[in-house]
């Protein structure tokens, strides 16, 4: 949980405690940022297909159910034109 979200009035209940400093980071190769930002290609594009894919899907079911509210409409207006006499 964000700090910015916590209660005021739970701040004094949790003493300030103080965080080690970071250690300092380990140089990174070449090849290691390269791999590393193939990963993280390789991973975005696969999370935008799988948007892609779960899109497409929720359209093809909305179109579905438009066109068979659509047939039912339709099927409902027919019987009642054959049901009503004509004037």
């Amino acid at each position: 949980m964000s700090k910015l979200l916590v209660d005021v009035r739970t701040l004094d209940l949790h003493p300030p405690t103080n965080v080690p400093a970071l250690p300092a980071s380990a140089p990174v190769g070449l090849v290691d940022r390269t791999s590393l930002r193939l990963g993280l290609w390789l991973l975005l594009r696969s999370a935008d297909r799988a948007n892609l894919r779960a899109d497409r899907a929720l359209r093809s079911r909305v179109l579905e159910t438009h066109r068979g509210l659509e047939a039912r409409e339709h099927a409902a207006l027919r019987r009642l034109h054959l049901v009503q006499p004509h004037a």
